[in-house]
């Protein structure tokens, strides 16, 4: 049976070969088929949806309801760490954010303390229950309880995102749960992830008052605990800049670099003359969003006036490579042409092509033969945007279409090698302001 809001279901006789089913963002719910097609059910692609408090208690929601209104039992977040350029789609999709690896900075927001409620808390083989101990809360919110492979030790996650006033409830321990202490951690938004008290059972019972708009976990647990780690301070990418893919075995990705179609691993070069960066597929793949050229971008989007350049090889006849400058936008779902200027080298009509973005600027004949390499520099300061080949300047073009933005690196649908690449910054009007 296929179901469009929850992917493909399976007869039940088929659960011996089938292991999950799972779903991308299916917004707490799952249809009766999937809750009863004999399979566990997960929530298989989610997100942080941001940073701030709203988006965080709406995190703790979903933790919870993926269980209680659709049963499924793992929630997979996408990304756990932002670690890509803020230019890119979906950007702060991370419970945390470490996207300047030159620096090793990294942000951490109240997302990872949210989701920490329930990982701490709970390790492989738990298992929620059933019945009133997973449920909504009369005044709003929810709460689950998950039990221990020792079917003695337990924790509830409970969260008020949605409640409007303070509730008090009773716990009644039942089926042999532990009535050792109770450990209550608490999560608001000006204070995160502390241990606020210690509670003690009596008669097989024990109750609390909860806040509006917080998240607990209530466990019998130990050993849980906040990080101290205290990040470095943010610092602007290293230039002048400089990579000949020396210091790579073949098949790595070097440092830095972030593949936006096409694949662009480190090789080694057909004239013994060390290694390159060379993009490998031969063909797109199977898409489900937009996709361009294969192209991989480098650096930081308030970059202005800067030169890129590179030592570029084509190995198929009809094959172009080229270097990109002021790319203030990537790819985006709908649309993946990325915005800012590309220079190129075409094997198939001998010239050279310098783009913004999809419009054609200029153009000249040049000689680009097969498995031979040239240098290509696009040299932007202002308007100006000074275009080379094999050192010789063929244009200089002016244009104010893109003021700032990453580096980049590009090719078809084909093997392309690259060698030598240097950025360097052109005057001391170099950062431009952009928006966050």
């Amino acid at each position: 049976v296929t179901n469009s809001s929850f992917g493909l279901l399976v007869d039940p006789a088929l659960s011996n070969v089938i292991y999950r089913v799972g779903a991308h963002y299916p917004k707490m719910a799952s249809p009766a088929a999937a809750q009863t097609c004999g399979i566990p059910l997960w929530d298989s692609e989610e997100g942080a949806h941001g940073t701030n408090w709203s988006s965080a208690m709406g995190l703790a929601r979903m933790y919870n309801r993926n269980y209680i209104v659709g049963r499924m039992t793992k929630t997979e977040i996408w990304s756990p760490i932002t670690s890509y350029y803020d230019i890119l789609a979906a950007p702060n999709s991370g419970l945390m954010k470490a996207n300047t690896p030159w620096s090793g900075s990294y942000s951490i927001s109240p997302q990872i303390w949210i989701t920490a409620h329930t990982t701490q808390f709970a390790g492989p083989g738990w298992s929620y229950f059933e019945g009133g101990a997973s449920a909504l809360l009369p005044g709003g919110g929810s709460l689950v309880t998950l039990e221990s492979t020792n079917h003695s030790d337990y924790s509830i996650v409970l969260e008020t995102s949605d409640a409007a006033n303070p509730q008090t409830i009773i716990f009644h321990l039942t089926n042999g749960l532990s009535t050792g202490v109770v450990h209550v951690w608490q999560t608001t938004q000006a204070s995160q992830f502390v241990n606020v008290a210690q509670l003690s059972p009596s008669g097989r019972m024990f109750s609390l008052t909860f806040q509006p708009g917080c998240i607990y976990t209530l466990t019998t647990t130990a050993g849980q605990h906040k990080g101290s780690a205290m990040s470095p301070p943010p610092a602007p990418f290293p230039l002048p800049f400089k990579d000949d893919f020396e210091n790579y075995a073949p098949g790595w990705t070097p440092k830095y670099f972030s593949d936006q179609a096409g694949t662009f691993e480190t090789f080694t070069r057909a004239d013994g003359l060390g290694h390159c960066l060379r993009q490998v597929l031969l063909q797109g793949g199977i898409r489900w969003a937009a996709e361009w050229k294969p192209y991989t971008v480098i650096g930081e989007a308030n970059w202005a006036d800067y030169d890129v350049s590179a030592d570029v090889l084509i190995e198929t006849n009809g094959g172009s490579a080229f270097v990109m400058g002021r790319i203030g936008s990537g790819a985006g779902f709908s649309d993946a042409t990325p915005r800012g200027y590309w220079l190129a080298l075409n094997n198939a009509s001998a010239r050279w092509d310098l783009h913004a973005s999809s419009n054609l600027l200029a153009s000249g004949a040049v000689s680009v033969a097969l498995n031979s390499w040239h240098n290509l520099r696009l040299a932007m300061q202002g308007t100006s945007l000074g275009c080379y080949v094999d050192g010789t300047q063929v244009t200089n073009f002016v244009d104010a279409t893109y003021s700032s933005g990453l580096a980049g690196l590009g090719c078809g649908w084909h093997g392309a090698e690259f060698d030598n690449f240097t950025l360097r910054r052109l005057h001391r009007g170099f950062y431009r302001a952009v928006s966050p």
